[in-house]
């Protein structure tokens, strides 16, 4: 996965 900090954690939260 290619992600920046901030956007891995609003993807995590929106895959959760």
């Amino acid at each position: 996965m290619c992600f920046k900090d901030g956007d891995s954690l609003v993807v995590a939260v929106r895959i959760e």
